[in-house]
């Protein structure tokens, strides 16, 4: 038998998604490490209903990921404004002077990090992009001569 406090909060968060989907299009969830340790991470939930976009994941530097939510907002407006980012291409402007890039999210990890998405879609049948932010030599994890910073996993695989 499951935790009812935790099937409880798990119910509410996917209620607080249908709302803000209702009212704004998406919604945004942040996932933090309890330990505050791991780097924690945040996701969109509705930009593939609102606007068949791929939903965004981006980890943050540490285990509070909210101070990222604003790269995140940013992103979303110039999706909203008609803007289309994809797998394998170079941004300009999410993270102020920084580019960033994006990779697509294998279904393999959608279960991990995606949960209140796939429990407002009633499945993880919607595609994904992960957002990565550069070293401060503006180097991505996948490229040469890249500066180890706090994980960013790839989940591409």
């Amino acid at each position: 038998m499951g935790d009812l406090s935790s099937e409880t909060m798990f119910k509410e968060a996917v209620d607080r998604a249908a709302a803000d989907i209702a009212k704004y299009g998406w919604h945004i969830v942040a996932v933090q490490d309890d330990d505050m340790v791991s780097p924690g991470f945040l996701y969109t939930v509705g930009l593939w209903e609102t606007y068949q976009h791929p939903e965004l994941l981006l980890y943050a530097p540490q285990w509070d990921p909210s101070p990222m939510a604003g790269n995140i907002t940013s992103i979303v407006g110039r999706i909203a404004g008609g803007e289309s980012f994809v797998a394998g291409s170079r941004y300009p402007g999410p993270f102020r002077s920084f580019s960033g890039a994006f990779r697509r999210v294998d279904p393999a990890h959608y279960g991990e990090h995606f949960g209140v998405a796939g429990a407002y879609y009633q499945s993880f049948d919607f595609p994904a992009l992960q957002l990565f932010w550069p070293d401060r030599n503006d180097k991505f994890p996948w490229e040469a001569g890249f500066e180890s910073v706090p994980a960013q996993p790839l989940l591409d695989q």
